[in-house]
């Protein structure tokens, strides 16, 4: 697991997957094997078997749930399955793991299912939620451009910027309204 680790940190992906394949061989059950064979099949853009390899360490215990399932849900996004990010990010939301990279991938997951109303119900609520951070209300504001209400995008990204004026996204958005 150390040098599967270590090939992991620099960038070794296919040997890491190897020596990280070899001790899962060993130990089956280690749930620290079964998430850093996740992050090497991420970082190897095999998606399937990294949500596969994530669920695996879940089952076996592994401390960080919410790190796994926020990780799982950006991996299934990636992967054309929105159905199983939606899942992770609902879970989360129930265990109140409602941070903004939560509601960024619910977002994010109604959005490709073309369920905007549901996504904006969900920007309002992180708004609601966080509405000292500009990363919200440039959530609002990306939403709000998808559906074609440009004047609350206009409002969301304006008062994301003045919250946070590094926010490059917001940025661009305001300037293609």
């Amino acid at each position: 697991i150390v040098r599967g680790y270590c090939q992991l940190s620099t960038q070794r992906i296919d040997q890491a997957i190897t020596s990280l394949q070899k001790a899962y061989g060993l130990d089956p059950q280690k749930p620290e094997i079964q998430y850093f064979l996740g992050q090497a099949y991420v970082l190897s853009e095999d998606y399937r078997n990294a949500i596969t390899y994530y669920e695996y360490a879940l089952l076996n215990g592994f401390v960080g749930e919410a790190e796994v399932r926020l990780l799982i849900g950006d991996a299934a996004l990636r992967s054309d399955q929105p159905q199983i990010a939606l899942e992770q990010y609902n879970v989360l939301l129930a265990m109140d793991e409602a941070s903004i990279a939560v509601y960024q991938g619910l977002i994010e997951t109604y959005m490709s299912l073309g369920q905007l109303e549901k996504a904006r119900s969900a920007a309002k609520d992180v708004v609601d939620l966080y509405p000292e951070r500009g990363e919200a209300h440039q959530l609002l504001g990306l939403v709000s451009l998808h559906m074609e209400r440009e004047d609350e995008a206009r409002i969301a990204l304006k008062k994301a910027l003045e919250l946070n004026p590094y926010l490059p996204e917001a940025q661009e958005l305001l300037r293609s309204l």
